[in-house]
């Protein structure tokens, strides 16, 4: 089974399969789904990903809870999650419950390459 580099978060089907694909490109295993519940799933299996993208199209509360699942409750401090958004308020309530980047939308490609690359060059998470 192989497994996943980026798990891509959204409900909003354009933009997940925009970034989906072009992450794909770029030579990532890609996953993706519309939905929290179907990405906790995914996290109990050998297949969890390296990185989580979270479009934050999803309430900020929705994603923050999430957030704080996969880094308290589970305890996987080890995956990488980079959220896209649109303001500031959202960027400082993501940061709070664990999220290593915000990108701020319209997100440029290599940007988000850029931030999952990160992970890969530094041992500790800011």
């Amino acid at each position: 089974m192989t497994t996943i580099d980026v798990l891509v978060i959204s409900n909003n089907h354009s933009s997940r399969v925009t970034y989906a694909g072009a992450l794909a490109g770029y030579g990532y295993e890609v996953a993706e789904t519309p939905s929290f519940s179907e990405a906790q799933a995914l996290l109990h299996t050998s297949r969890a990903p390296q990185t989580i993208v979270i479009d934050l199209k999803f309430s900020t509360t929705h994603a923050g809870a999430f957030i704080d699942y996969v880094r308290r409750t589970i305890g996987r401090d080890d995956i990488r999650i980079v959220v896209i958004g649109g303001n500031r308020s959202e960027e400082q309530a993501v940061s709070s419950v664990g999220a290593n980047a915000f990108l701020y939308r319209p997100v440029q490609l290599d940007n988000l390459v850029h931030s999952l690359q990160w992970k890969a060059s530094r041992s500790t998470v800011s």
